[in-house]
């Protein structure tokens, strides 16, 4: 009897693995079960990527310039005349817009900071005489008046599908206010923001 197992044990250790192996695979019988009685399966792949900063700015487009190069009385006297010597810059943005997420456009503000000239809603330029400024435009033909917060809509973005890119696309027009502008060099620095709310 020593080195002998009783038969009523080995019926009990035999009967309590069988147990346990049931026991161990039942979740799986029914999660398989399940799955094959559960109808229509699917998978989402999930794919992007992290950036230190959500939106910047490109480097070619933080520092531009505007030439209007000579530009005579009589060019500018006339709406016409005004329309015809637009000048237009864009401001390439990295990260900050996608091309399936129309929505999000809202939360983006621009602002442009500059000398404004307080009467007529333009950057004022500085040179020989007072009276020179600039308007800025987007591309609905908007009035952006400087320093003040703007939302980018689409009056403003312009999203290129081919390279992925997205752009907000401005204009220029030089007006004199007095019919007693002196010839000479005149200049303004346009700074400009773009933040999230």
């Amino acid at each position: 009897m020593g080195g002998e197992t009783l038969p009523i044990k080995r019926f009990i250790m035999r009967n309590l693995s069988f147990l346990w192996s049931i026991l161990l695979l039942t979740p799986f019988i029914s999660n398989a079960e399940y799955t094959v009685d559960g109808g229509i399966r699917g998978e989402t792949v999930m794919r992007g990527y992290i950036v230190a900063a959500p939106c910047s700015i490109e480097t070619d487009s933080q520092y531009q310039y505007i030439n209007y190069d000579f530009v005579s009385k009589k060019n500018i006297n006339t709406e016409e005349a005004k329309n015809n010597n637009r000048k237009s810059f864009n401001i390439k943005l990295n990260n900050c817009i996608s091309e399936y997420d129309k929505d999000n456009r809202k939360g983006i503000k621009i602002k442009f900071f500059a000398n404004n000239d307080l009467y007529n809603n333009a950057v004022k330029l500085s040179g020989p005489t007072d009276g020179v400024v600039v308007y800025i435009y987007d591309t609905n033909n908007n009035l952006v008046t400087p320093n003040k917060s703007y939302s980018i809509s689409n009056s403003a973005i312009y999203f290129d599908s081919k390279t992925k890119v997205s752009f907000l696309k401005y204009e220029t027009e030089i007006d004199t206010l007095n019919n007693e502008i002196v010839p000479g060099n005149y200049f303004a620095t346009i700074k400009f923001n773009v933040s999230y709310d």
